[in-house]
């Protein structure tokens, strides 16, 4: 009789593990350590993106994808569509800039460059490309979250970090997310860099 009774838990076991894996990511919900903490933190987003580095007076949009909190099984589903297991750590925040970016933008990334904040430690890599300058993300030096990225005009994340620029270290940027849906993309004049323009709450 045990041994029915155990056969009959790994079934189901395998059966729940098999339904996670295979549910579309709107259908995973948050582990109850989430739950607990009183809010749900926002499944991922498809991010407007700002970074400036100021040294050089240069800046420009980016579209990526945006997800805080690692803890949760939507992470995981996340991590997996991306092909990036790293992302699914506990207690990850991360922005990840898409590999391709709109031509109008006059920017570029280089594949899989990425913030991330992960149990507290920041890291960073890639190249971006902001008018033809060359930005390599040496350092992260802060990650702040923000839990209200769903609602219109409140940043998902605001990132500073150092930077070599056109092979010169010493330089430092800062990126600015947003949920896209809240945001419109101005070009900029006469050939001249365009940006984001996420406006906050009843501006």
């Amino acid at each position: 009789m045990k041994r029915f009774a155990l056969a009959l838990g790994v079934v189901a076991f395998v059966l729940a593990c098999s339904d996670a894996t295979t549910a579309p990511t709107s259908q995973l919900a948050p582990n109850a350590h989430i739950l607990s903490s009183g809010r749900i933190p926002p499944p991922p987003v498809d991010a407007a993106i700002n970074v400036t580095v100021s040294s050089v007076i240069t800046s420009g949009p980016f579209n990526g994808t945006y997800f805080s909190n690692g803890t949760s099984l939507l992470a995981a589903a996340a991590s997996t569509e991306l092909a990036d297991p790293s992302l699914s750590l506990m207690g990850t925040a991360w922005l990840r800039f898409d590999n391709k970016q709109p031509d109008a933008f006059g920017t570029t990334a280089s594949a899989n460059a990425r913030f991330q904040r992960t149990d507290q430690k920041l890291s960073g890599m890639g190249t971006l490309v902001i008018n033809g300058v060359n930005v390599s993300i040496d350092e992260v030096t802060s990650f702040t979250a923000f839990p209200d990225c769903d609602l219109p005009g409140q940043p998902c994340a605001i990132i500073t970090f150092n930077a070599t620029v056109d092979g010169i270290a010493g330089h430092h940027g800062t990126a600015q997310a947003f949920d896209r849906e809240f945001c419109t993309f101005v070009a900029g004049s006469e050939g001249g860099p365009g940006f984001y323009r996420c406006p906050n709450v009843g501006g």
